[in-house]
């Protein structure tokens, strides 16, 4: 009687792992490419701060009346391109091309925001 193989070659490579890793990376990717696209600049943190200052009054207590006024004498004059050139002179930005840092002093305080994906988030 003749003997044969019984084992099973698996010419076959692992295809679902081949295909899982390269749509991972392709994520991975597609995300690092958004966030470097995405990442705000300047002029943009400019005008966040701008509306978080003057239009949305969102600040705490001891700030709202020092920046209202403030506010009310660079409306005589052109109250977005004063405020904008105020933050960018007391700004410092980190770019790490994906976010970027800012960090602003005004009225003897240090903000310190984070922009990413086209959104600002301060703390």
């Amino acid at each position: 009687m003749m003997k044969t193989d019984t084992k099973k070659t698996n010419a076959k490579p692992k295809t679902g792992l081949k295909i899982a890793l390269g749509l991972g990376v392709s994520l991975f990717a597609a995300l690092v490419v958004s966030m470097a696209v995405t990442n705000p600049n300047e002029e943009a943190y400019a005008d966040y701060v701008f509306t978080r200052l003057c239009e949305q009054g969102d600040l705490p207590e001891q700030f709202a009346a020092r920046v209202e006024r403030f506010c009310q004498n660079a409306i005589a004059s052109d109250p977005a391109t004063s405020i904008k050139a105020l933050v960018k002179k007391n700004t410092e930005r980190q770019n790490s091309i994906f976010w970027s840092v800012y960090t602003t002093k005004v009225l003897g305080r240090n903000f310190t925001t984070i922009g990413i994906f086209g959104k600002f988030i301060t703390f």
